[in-house]
């Protein structure tokens, strides 16, 4: 999107972190000083099991009027094989963690978010 003021495109950083909350919370607080710093756009992809982990700081963020957005995408795990619920790696059967087949559908849907954003 382009500033009407400056006539400089505005910056859009689509965020996706490793699907364990000690990712997820030092993105959030990358995306915060991001959008602080104005001319930013940020959009923060995670998991719902990841956000409900989260959800007092996803709130906080939510009406601090930052232009920080969040994506919630289901993690496939029913469709690879993987327990139901099984959205994070702390979640993960040890000998699973090394599986790329979720990530990589997954990454497929947050990069479709990215290509669709304004």
């Amino acid at each position: 999107m382009e500033s009407s003021i400056t006539g400089r495109r505005d910056l859009h950083f689509v965020l996706i972190p490793w699907l364990g909350t000690s990712h997820t919370i030092p993105m959030i607080d990358i995306g915060r000083l991001l959008a602080e710093r104005g001319g930013v756009t940020v959009t923060i992809v995670m998991t719902p099991a990841n956000a409900a982990q989260l959800k007092p700081t996803i709130d906080h963020i939510a009406t601090s009027g930052l232009p920080i957005r969040f994506v919630f995408l289901p993690f496939p795990s029913v469709e690879v094989g993987l327990p139901e619920g099984c959205e994070s790696m702390d979640s993960l059967p040890a000998c699973l963690r090394h599986d790329a087949e979720p990530l990589r559908r997954i990454q497929a849907s947050a990069a479709a978010i990215g290509e669709a954003a304004p």
